[in-house]
C-alpha cells in the first residue's frame, strides 16, 4: 500500500486518491485474480526482494488486432525508482507473457507523466500517439499517450487464418457420376473439419 500511495504513484495514476486497505481489499481480492485469461499479478525481485509488481487486465487491441490483448499497470517500490529498472522489467516479462499466449501489451500513460513515458519507449514499446481516456468509476476525462509492445506479429493476426483444404486429384473415380459423387464426398469432409474452401 505504501508504493501505491507514494505522492509520485498517486501523481502518475489514473485513481488519485490514496487507498485505505480495508476498502481496497475487495477490489485486490476479486479484480486483481479475476478469471479473463489475462496473467496476473506479477511481483519483480531484485536479490529476492520485492521492488514492484505489474498487473494484467484483458483488453481490445486499439489497432483492431486479434489475439489476447492486456494491458499493463507497473509500480516500483519509491526508494528503486530512477534506476532504470522499470525498462528492466518490461523487457524480462516478455517471455513470461510469450509463455502465457499474450499476443499484445498494452500502456495507457497520463499525458503528464514523462517518466512512464521514457520507460516504455526506452524498452521498446511503440508509441500509438495521444488519446483521451474517461475513468470509470470516477468519470474523470484525462489525455493519455498509448504504448503497444506486439509480441506476436500483427501479421499473424489482422483476420484469421483461411484454410483451404487440399483435394488435388483423388475425386477422379472414373466415371463423371462417381468423380461428381467423391467431389461431394471430399467437400463435406472439409466442411466438418473447418475447411473454407477445398481445391480440385
Amino acid at each position: 500500500m505504501a508504493w501505491r500511495n507514494d505522492p509520485q504513484s498517486l501523481a502518475s495514476a489514473f485513481h488519485r486518491a490514496p487507498k485505505v486497505w480495508e476498502d481496497f481489499w475487495p477490489e485486490y481480492r476479486d479484480r486483481y485474480f479475476a478469471d479473463d485469461g489475462s496473467p496476473k499479478l506479477v511481483f519483480a525481485l531484485e536479490n529476492g526482494k520485492r521492488i514492484g509488481f505489474l498487473r494484467f487486465r484483458r483488453i481490445v487491441n486499439p489497432q483492431g488486432l486479434s489475439g489476447l490483448i492486456v494491458d499493463i499497470s507497473i509500480n516500483l517500490a519509491p526508494e528503486t525508482r530512477e534506476r532504470g529498472l522499470g525498462t528492466m522489467i518490461l523487457r524480462a516479462i516478455r517471455p513470461h507473457l510469450t509463455a502465457q499466449g499474450v499476443d499484445s501489451v498494452v500502456a495507457e500513460v497520463r499525458a503528464e507523466n514523462e517518466t512512464s513515458h521514457k520507460t516504455f519507449v526506452t524498452a521498446g514499446y511503440a508509441d500509438l500517439g495521444p488519446a483521451r481516456k474517461t475513468v470509470a468509476d470516477t468519470g474523470e476525462d484525462c489525455a493519455i499517450v498509448r504504448y503497444v509492445d506486439e509480441l506476436t506479429p500483427a501479421f499473424w493476426r489482422r483476420g484469421r487464418v483461411f484454410v483451404i483444404a487440399e483435394a488435388g486429384s483423388n475425386w477422379r473415380m472414373g466415371t463423371a457420376k462417381r468423380d461428381i459423387a467423391m467431389a461431394r464426398a471430399l467437400i463435406d469432409v472439409a466442411v466438418e473439419a473447418g475447411a473454407d474452401a477445398v481445391k480440385f
